[in-house]
């Protein structure tokens, strides 16, 4: 949660009007909570190699481990329109954020339960959030893709800040 949440603010900070549209329509947090679970997809499951082999002319020793990033299945253009392209009126719904069959994941319900807790209260209470200009951010890859750094500045609901 705490990893999709700052891929979730990065993205929102550079698109006032679907900031806006949640404010106003509170009943498409749901689906923007599917659209940035599809594309900000965070766990990279891990497997121990078993035995020394080559995959596609890469060795792989045993005992080395080998990250499988499911959550570009989720960026194939194959299975979803435009994939780099936030969109919460998506049709396609399906993908493997939160893993498939036995190994879905079982805290699914309660991550999209705090995210939209989090978007509800931040877009109640923040306006015109953004990324200072010309201010980077940093993130880190891994088992867990996340975001490490990420200023953002905006204004309370009544007005901006002097």
């Amino acid at each position: 949660v705490y990893s999709t949440l700052g891929w979730v603010m990065r993205q929102l900070s550079g698109d006032p009007l679907l900031q806006e549209r949640l404010r106003a329509n509170s009943e498409d947090i749901p689906l923007a909570i599917d659209e940035f679970s599809r594309a900000f997809g965070v766990a990279a499951p891990g497997r121990t190699v078993a035995k020394d082999f080559t995959f596609h002319g890469v060795s792989m020793r045993r005992g080395d481990t080998a990250l499988l990033p499911t959550y570009l299945a989720s960026r194939d253009p194959r299975a979803f329109e435009n994939p780099h392209v936030i969109d919460i009126d998506r049709r396609t719904r399906n993908n493997l954020s939160f893993a498939t069959g036995p190994h879905t994941c079982l805290g699914m319900h309660l991550a999209r339960r705090e995210i939209r807790i989090v978007l509800e209260e931040l877009l109640a209470r923040l306006r015109n959030i953004r990324l200072p200009a010309g201010e980077p951010y940093e993130f880190h890859t891994g088992s867990v893709l996340g975001i490490d750094r990420l200023r953002l500045v905006w204004e309370p609901p009544g007005g901006s800040f002097q």
